[in-house]
């Protein structure tokens, strides 16, 4: 996706883009562990910083949210 931040033109991804990109990680099996790990704290890191993202997210993770509502 390209954008333009103030006259500025950058290429970005949104955030719709990431959070599959992250939950498709997430989900590889063939990715090591350390690494899945590290995408599975990013995907509870968007859930925190965005809560209206959580029921896009994998129920697994929107469990850990509901734990500590």
């Amino acid at each position: 996706m390209i954008g333009e931040i103030e006259c500025f033109s950058r290429e970005f991804a949104l955030l719709e883009d990431l959070l599959q990109g992250k939950i498709w990680a997430w989900t590889d099996p063939q990715r090591r562990l350390s690494k899945r790990e590290k995408d599975r704290l990013d995907l509870v890191r968007i859930g925190e910083t965005f809560p209206d993202m959580r029921s896009r997210l994998p129920a697994e993770i929107q469990r850990l949210f509901s734990k500590t509502s």
